[in-house]
């Protein structure tokens, strides 16, 4: 599987950033990751110009080793910028 991620001008991105969210998507899909051919994962602050509240945005794109090349498989999170990349945990 695959990782990949794309942040917004807004997000400072380092090397150690990416390998850390690759390392949770990987965790996350431990159990079903040989189904999985690649992660697409685009971060962005839709509020960045302002202070609070929820305007952090994180959209995920599998895309499934039997769907390849057809139909892809979208699951969308909105997050707390208190909460982490890990959904707070």
């Amino acid at each position: 599987m695959q990782a990949q991620v794309h942040t917004d001008r807004t997000i400072d991105r380092s090397e150690a950033f990416e390998a850390r969210v690759a390392g949770v998507v990987e965790s996350a899909l431990h159990r079903s990751i040989d189904q999985v051919a690649s992660v697409d994962v685009r971060l962005s602050d839709e509020n960045a110009d302002k202070e609070g509240g929820r305007d952090q945005r994180c959209l995920m794109e599998a895309r499934l080793e039997h769907t390849v090349g057809r139909r892809r498989d979208l699951a969308r999170h909105r997050t707390d910028p208190a909460s982490g990349i890990s959904g707070g945990s």
